[in-house]
């Protein structure tokens, strides 16, 4: 009863348009800026939190996805540095085809191929098969759990990919030949 009170509760909470989302905070892995904002939001369910982002941030912006230890320390480190509990972030399983550690997934469709276990049992359904199929991030340990209950929920992370867009890339060309072009005809 009480995983379905917070339950509803997260989407009486996505419904009135709250929780607030902090200011985008920036991290650069060399190719990609990634944006991230914490949303604090108790007791959320990570569907709702995922509706959630879809509603009130729009394109391009999902529930956060750490594909490498790099982008788990930035994300430790600024994002959601010295709370308590744990954050939802876009990783999640089929509960009803998958065993513990089997078939996880990142919501961008990203390989999965980074994972930060809190412990070395983690994935394990520890309330009983298909418990747990959905990935939150708990700061404590800085650190990564499979979860299914509503409890240590403090908030969400979303995220979003800024990519430069190709027509900016194309209209960078010419004003690089024009500057060039210029030059030349300027006298020294």
């Amino acid at each position: 009863m009480k995983a379905n009170h917070g339950r509803w509760l997260g989407l009486l909470v996505v419904m009135l348009g709250h929780p607030h989302a902090a200011e985008a905070i920036s991290w650069n892995d060399g190719n990609i800026t990634h944006e991230y904002r914490f949303v604090p939001a108790n007791n959320i369910a990570w569907t709702d939190a995922a509706a959630w982002i879809d509603t009130n941030l729009g394109h391009g912006w999902h529930l956060a996805t750490i594909t490498s230890a790099g982008e788990q320390a930035f994300f430790t480190q600024l994002v959601v540095s010295g709370r308590v509990g744990e954050i939802w972030i876009g990783g999640y399983q089929d509960p009803a085809n998958s065993a513990p550690a089997a078939n996880w997934h990142w919501v961008t469709d990203e390989p999965w191929a980074y994972t930060n276990w809190w412990t070395a049992s983690e994935p394990n359904d520890n309330y009983g098969p298909g418990s747990e199929s959905y990935l939150g991030a708990n700061f404590e340990g800085c650190c990564w759990n499979d979860e299914g209950i509503l409890d240590p929920i403090i908030g969400f992370a979303a995220e979003r990919n800024v990519v430069p867009e190709p027509s900016t890339l194309l209209l960078l060309v010419p004003g690089l030949i024009g500057i060039v072009a210029l030059r030349r005809r300027l006298p020294e």
